[in-house]
């Protein structure tokens, strides 16, 4: 439950045993609590670039037993790992919401490089639950 300050806490006038130094103590103790709730997007973040780099490492390998260099499609990953879930949600986004929305939307987005689809998502989750430094007071 979070606790407000009155606001004549902060006009000049006579001390009270709710004070700044109470004020900051609240926003430190709120701003330890979202740090130990981000723990789940800074591990999530972390999987998604381990599996970019597991993804990458695959296209060396297979670039070395070919001869030719290419990324993998993020479709081709899909169909490879689980045929039927690529199947699924595409009949299920076909038949409920729209054939537009596969066409357009999702079968661009499969065709894009299967270590750019796991890049983005683990490098914006692991920036925006990074840890912050706390500023000092003295």
């Amino acid at each position: 439950m979070r606790r407000l300050v009155p606001w004549w806490l902060f006009t000049a006038g006579g001390k009270s045993r709710y004070g700044v130094d109470s004020y900051i103590e609240i926003e430190k103790f709120e701003a330890e609590k979202a740090e130990k709730s981000m723990w789940f997007f800074r591990v999530l973040g972390w999987l998604f670039l381990f599996a970019c780099l597991a993804v990458l490492v695959g296209d060396g390998v297979s670039a070395l037993q070919t001869g030719t260099f290419r990324f993998v499609a993020a479709g081709e990953l899909w169909y490879r790992l689980d045929a039927g879930s690529l199947n699924l949600l595409q009949a299920l986004i076909e038949q409920y919401v729209s054939t537009w929305l596969w066409d357009k939307v999702f079968v661009p987005g499969l065709l894009l490089p299967a270590f750019l689809l796991l890049l983005v998502p683990g490098v914006l989750l692991s920036y925006l639950a990074r840890r912050r430094r706390r500023p000092r007071y003295f």
